[in-house]
């Protein structure tokens, strides 16, 4: 066991082992210990009433309005933020593949995952999101600021999520690597080492994903959460912000790259659009992923819900 030395504020393995994590055949025992007042910090508010049908009401509402895809309720976008749920950090240690890492941000995650949750039932098997450096800037896990633990809820077969990232990376999209997790916790005075099961362990987009993906961490990246992917909202980037979350900070002619693709689309004619289409997006690779989504048939993405895709 290797247990960090986060103080120094550098990687504690090489992003060379990040590969040892991922894979269709490779699965890593993760345990997250947190305290109580910490675990306390994850919980959605104290009777939060998950009112789902309350929740598709306000979204509807909003969508037929032309408003954001974003409750008052919430800071998060999504269905989630319609019921109010946040998705805050608390601090944990995390044990995996054989090292400790201390103080790290654990939260949970997701929108529709997150429905199975029950106020002061634990046992429910919600995804998780650990951030390495959370409460360490550009501290990292084997070259990893950030993974995924998705519960595959409604998949038996525990394989749909990874076997799709296979069949992108096999049509020469830029995805994340997945792997799997046995994944147990600890809360003293709760419970100890409770096990939660099998996890998919998903690589976080991010700057360190361009940066290995594109060669540069430069990019604009972004996870929009939308009613409606390009939609032209004027000239004032604060609009654009709302919908397409930003997750790199946009810099002004990224902005304005932003603004007139969404503009060529909606404003500027069939023939401008024609000429002009291939300075803003790369086609093949677009219709490539298109493809496979359609193939798939992943609704809830760009060709449904205009989430869980990134810019």
């Amino acid at each position: 066991m290797l247990l960090s030395g986060k103080a120094l504020g550098q990687d504690m393995q090489s992003a060379e082992d990040s590969k040892l994590l991922f894979g269709l055949d490779k699965v890593s025992d993760i345990h997250l210990r947190v305290s109580a007042d910490e675990w306390a910090k994850m919980q959605p508010p104290i009777g939060l009433a998950m009112d789902i049908e309350a929740a598709f009401g306000g979204l509807i509402k909003d969508a037929v309005m032309g408003k954001h895809f974003r409750s008052e309720k919430s800071t998060r976008p999504g269905l989630a933020g319609y019921l109010g749920v946040d998705h805050q950090y608390g601090k944990a240690d995390v044990h995996i593949a054989e090292e400790t890492v201390q103080d790290v941000g654990l939260r949970y995650k997701g929108n529709g995952t997150f429905l199975e949750y029950v106020e002061g039932d634990f046992t429910k098997r919600l995804s998780f999101k650990i951030d390495f450096n959370e409460y360490e800037e550009d501290f990292s896990f084997r070259g990893l600021g950030k993974i995924n633990l998705n519960n595959n809820t409604s998949d038996p077969s525990l394989l749909r999520e990874s076997l799709s990232y296979a069949l992108f990376r096999e049509a020469g999209i830029p995805c994340s690597r997945v792997g799997y997790a046995m994944v147990s916790l600890t809360v003293p005075g709760l419970f100890d080492r409770q096990p939660h099961g099998l996890y998919t362990l998903v690589e976080q987009v991010d700057k360190r994903f361009l940066k290995d993906r594109y060669g540069s961490s430069k990019g604009l990246l972004m996870k929009p959460s939308t009613f409606g992917s390009f939609r032209y909202l004027g000239e004032d980037w604060a609009e654009y912000e709302i919908g397409f979350v930003p997750k790199t900070s946009a810099t002004e002619a990224q902005k304005k790259h932003v603004i007139e693709f969404a503009k060529l689309i909606h404003k500027d004619g069939d023939q401008a659009f024609e000429e002009r289409l291939e300075t803003y997006l790369d086609v093949d690779q677009f219709l490539r992923f298109l493809a496979v989504n359609a193939l798939l048939s992943n609704l809830d993405s760009f060709l449904g819900g205009t989430q869980n895709h990134y810019i």
